[in-house]
């Protein structure tokens, strides 16, 4: 395939006409939403479609009546595919990517014609992003400001990340996974991050933990599915963010975390030592020194 300058994307109506994807976009039959379906069996907010600066886009579903990919209810949140069949109620889109070359424009399916690649271990910053009490916040708020609220917050979030030199690996439902490579360079980057991560919990009426470690990190896997992140590493982060929770701690640091980041941000140790399921040994952990422990 020839290089491309950059990619094209957007959503294809039942009419032929086009809808540009120039960043993330918001359906629903109210008229605040980007692609606005003025239908009954519609959610205000019924689902988003999340932009990334590397080029993926994620369908995130936010209504009762559900969104669907390919005839396939939509779960949790899902990349999209050139060609792939969106529908929200009886209504009907087609995803379209087109790559813009030197030699004109092609239409290309960008996801599915790389050849998976093996799995390489580094180091590397892993940072997990989840919604505390999502049970709750679906009980007290009405589906509908549910949705706004996390499609705003993981929209928010993912432009902290992807600002501060990090990738967003994979959406969770109700939080995301976050990657920095070259951990060393990347540091100040990783603490800049949570900064304005600290800074958006203040503010937003999503209440979310933070948690982060450093460590060895196997990446691969098709490219055209979503690079994988797995191992040993991945595993404690998210073991420690179980702990973190029942210590209701909105910011929390495995102790490799706060060898590299204590010259960057101002951590304090947290008293006791941890038990992880699955594991043997019993951790240490950290918190911003003027974070909330509730």
């Amino acid at each position: 395939m020839t290089e491309a300058s950059h990619k094209q994307c957007w959503i294809e109506l039942d009419d032929g006409t086009q809808f540009p994807l120039t960043g993330s976009c918001s359906i629903g039959r109210t008229p605040e939403n980007s692609l606005v379906v003025p239908l009954e069996k519609i959610s205000r907010r019924h689902a988003v479609i999340l932009a990334r600066e590397d080029g993926q886009y994620w369908l995130v579903d936010f209504s009762r009546n559900g969104t669907f990919v390919n005839s396939r209810r939509v779960v949790q949140p899902q990349r999209l595919r050139n060609g792939d069949e969106i529908q929200v109620a009886a209504v009907k889109y087609l995803f379209r990517a087109e790559y813009l070359t030197e030699h004109g424009s092609q239409e290309v399916n960008i996801y599915t014609e790389t050849k998976p690649e093996a799995i390489s271990s580094e180091r590397a910053w892993i940072l997990v992003g989840d919604l505390e009490k999502f049970g709750v916040l679906c009980q007290q708020l009405p589906s509908e400001q549910v949705a706004s609220v996390i499609s705003t917050w993981l929209t928010d979030c993912t432009e902290v990340v992807e600002r501060n030199g990090g990738a967003i690996n994979n959406y969770l439902g109700d939080g995301f996974l976050a990657c920095w490579r070259r951990p060393g360079e990347t540091v100040g980057q990783v603490a800049r991050a949570v900064e304005n991560l600290r800074r958006l919990r203040a503010e937003s009426p999503a209440r979310f933990r933070i948690i982060v470690h450093v460590g060895e990190v196997g990446f691969g896997g098709a490219p055209s599915l979503g690079e994988s992140m797995i191992g040993s590493a991945v595993n404690l982060t998210f073991r420690l963010e179980k702990v973190a929770a029942e210590l209701k701690v909105d910011f929390c640091f495995t102790e490799e975390a706060y060898k590299s980041l204590k010259d960057f941000l101002p951590l304090s140790l947290l008293p006791g030592e941890f038990e992880l399921k699955s594991y043997t040994a019993k951790y240490r952990a950290y918190t911003l020194a003027d974070a909330v422990i509730q």
